[in-house]
């Protein structure tokens, strides 16, 4: 019995260690993704223009055809100065819609709103970013 209970400690063992070190490949990939976008930045397809958003979605998946793509460097500073710039327009508009009575504590209320919602969406980013 006591061999029997032995061999069976010992696949469970070989099975744990083949998905252990599938799981830290996938966490070493993710790693170094995510370094890499703080870093350097990453590639991606350039979506922001009518035109290429329309080829890319046409795109058949030939790999011919990738060199047609037109690729944007994005990093983690760029989502910075995007979440910077949103914030202070948003703070802008409000401050129009609020007219000229009272703006200046209205305005520190939305600012506090706007820097609270900027931490959700880090907070979201940075599980997605987990997630992989």
């Amino acid at each position: 019995m006591e061999q029997i209970e032995l061999i069976k400690n010992s696949l469970k063992t070989r099975q744990g260690g083949q998905h252990m070190s599938r799981e830290t490949a996938i966490k070493t990939t993710l790693e170094r993704d995510r370094r890499e976008y703080e870093e350097m930045g990453i590639e991606v397809p350039d979506i922001l223009n009518g035109k290429r958003l329309k080829y890319f979605r046409e795109w058949n998946g030939e790999l011919r055809y990738i060199q047609n793509i037109k690729m944007r460097k994005i990093s983690a500073k760029d989502k910075e100065q995007c979440e910077s710039k949103a914030s202070q327009m948003d703070v802008r508009d409000k401050r129009v819609e609020l007219g000229e009575t009272d703006v200046k504590s209205k305005t520190e209320s939305l600012e506090d709103e706007t820097k609270t919602e900027n931490v959700v969406g880090q907070q979201v980013l940075s599980q997605v970013m987990e997630t992989g």
